[in-house]
């Protein structure tokens, strides 16, 4: 039950943070505290991870959102102009989306593109100054883009890491941002804003063994 507590305020706090909205969620009252270096910290920037996100496509769901806001306020023609830069960045995004496509622990059809990611230390993780060096070592090792070393101090170190990520589907997306057009151009705009409320609902929260992921990543056989 904590675990799915934790996942929870991590999804809510990880799409706030990825909009540019500030933390929103509630502490987990729950969660032990670490001290500082601990968390990967490198993995603000989730390059650092082996993820390559999106820019594309995080530019996109803002811009989605602050069309439904300008619809909301009566603004319509503010709305068409956001939803085509929306639309701009999506089709973007579709040239790199074979580079970026992320494999999600729950199968789908859709190509998701990652747009922001978090690692952090497994809940039943015991603070040893042993482990702290190996946090330390899987930085260093992320750092450099040596993905195959960060497995093996993963691995023969035991130390549990989960990855969460903030995945965007590009396709239903893309359809999402032009039907809403469609219908704002024939003043359909509680319509244009559902469908606007479809793609933002279509965001999905990942997350996952950090190192089952790199594992399964062709870069974990490559780096290093």
């Amino acid at each position: 039950m904590k675990n799915k507590a934790f996942v929870k305020t991590m999804a809510a706090t990880l799409v706030a943070a990825t909009l540019g909205w500030g933390t929103v969620a509630q502490a987990d009252t729950q969660r032990p505290a670490f001290a500082p270096g601990l968390m990967l910290a490198e993995a603000a920037q989730a390059e650092h991870a082996g993820v390559k996100l999106s820019d594309e496509g995080l530019q996109a769901l803002r811009a989605i959102y602050a069309a439904r806001l300008a619809i909301f306020e009566g603004h319509p023609k503010e709305a068409e102009k956001l939803l085509a830069h929306a639309k701009t960045e999506l089709e973007a995004a579709k040239k790199t989306a074979a580079q970026l496509a992320f494999k999600p622990k729950k199968a789908s059809t859709d190509t998701l593109i990652p747009i922001d990611a978090q690692l952090s230390v497994a809940d039943e993780f015991v603070y040893t100054p042993e482990k702290a060096a190996q946090i330390a070592k899987v930085n260093e090792h992320l750092k450099k883009g040596e993905n195959k070393k960060a497995v093996e101090v993963l691995r023969d170190g035991g130390v549990a890491v989960n990855l969460t990520a903030v995945l965007l589907p590009l396709e239903p997306t893309l359809s999402a941002v032009e039907k809403a057009t469609k219908l704002i151009g024939e003043d359909k705009f509680y319509e244009a804003n559902l469908a606007l409320k479809v793609a933002g609902d279509g965001v999905i929260v990942d997350s996952q063994s950090f190192l089952e992921w790199l594992e399964a990543e062709p870069t974990a056989t490559k780096n290093g």
